[in-house]
């Protein structure tokens, strides 16, 4: 009976591992796949501090609506 196991197919996948592990063509990907998500976190948090503001602004122009409606 004959192993399954031969050192030619261990080389084989030895290379295989070497490539994966030298190939950087997904480190382009991962790097702008990264620096979207902070530009997503940070828009985010850009929309959430407007948020308060806007509310302001409107709460303080209905008031002022409500003063010039009630005069």
């Amino acid at each position: 009976m004959q192993s399954t196991h031969s050192p030619e197919r261990g080389k084989g996948m030895m290379e295989l591992a070497r490539k994966f592990w030298n190939d950087e063509s997904g480190q382009g990907l991962a790097e702008y796949a990264l620096l979207l998500g902070l530009i997503v976190i940070g828009v985010v948090v850009l929309i959430q501090g407007m948020g308060v503001s806007i509310k302001k602004l409107f709460g303080q122009a209905n008031i002022d609506l409500e003063k010039a409606a009630t005069t």
